[in-house]
């Protein structure tokens, strides 16, 4: 009996080791699959930190710079505007195809890294606003029109560019944005102080008066 406990041991250890390496081979590739898919999510789901989006950035411009212009994507919209008014003969005489024009092929590219960015993320979706958000949107888009023809340039050509090339109009640029933003700023913070207060004004409405409430309901009432 301990001559046979003996050989089954032996068989048993020598079974372990004949399956080890294969164990190992399956951790290994375990472990690679794992490695690259957290490099996928922190390349393509996990926000960026700012300073490493700032330094990208600021090469980005360097090498603009030194290769042709600075960035900027007001020049290529309007480029896309001019040749979609050219039938009406409200475009000028000549003009750049938006496949050769400089600033409006940058902007493709940034449109379609943007999209396949989404789509790598599975952060694309097509979502629609409530319409009072799509004509905050079309107002701010005709204000920013309009500041960026009377800037000439966008907040990327007037203010990051030129500030970058210590331009002094980047500077003047910086202190509009300043006022717009704080503006913007105080005006969605009284949109959603309104938003509370209506909900608020809509909960105690429908909650039953009594005897101790009936004048806080009479002072909702009449707001």
């Amino acid at each position: 009996m301990v001559a046979i406990t003996i050989i089954n041991r032996i068989e048993v250890d020598e079974r372990k080791t004949a399956l080890e390496p294969i164990q190992v081979d399956i951790c290994e590739e375990e472990t690679l699959l794992g490695y690259m898919q957290n490099c996928y999510r922190i390349l393509f789901r996990e926000r960026w930190p700012t300073w490493l989006g700032g330094i990208l950035l600021g090469f980005v411009n360097v090498m603009m710079f030194a290769y042709a212009r600075p960035w900027g994507t007001a020049d290529g919209m309007r480029n896309w505007g001019d040749w979609l008014l050219r039938p009406l003969g409200l475009s000028p005489g000549e003009l750049f195809s938006p496949l050769l024009y400089t600033t409006s092929v940058l902007n493709m590219g940034l449109l379609s890294g943007s999209f396949i960015a989404a789509l790598l993320a599975t952060e694309f979706a097509i979502r629609l606003s409530p319409a009072r958000e799509l004509l905050k949107g079309l107002v701010g888009g005709v204000l920013m029109g309009i500041g960026a023809n009377l800037s000439m340039g966008c907040n990327i050509g007037g203010f990051f560019s030129a500030l970058s090339a210590l331009s002094l109009s980047g500077l003047g640029m910086a202190v509009g944005l300043t006022i717009g933003a704080y503006l913007a700023m105080r005006y969605q913070l009284w949109g959603v102080n309104y938003a509370v207060l209506k909900l608020y004004v809509v909960v105690e409405l429908a909650r039953p008066p009594d005897s101790a409430g009936k004048d806080n309901l009479r002072t909702l009432q009449s707001m």
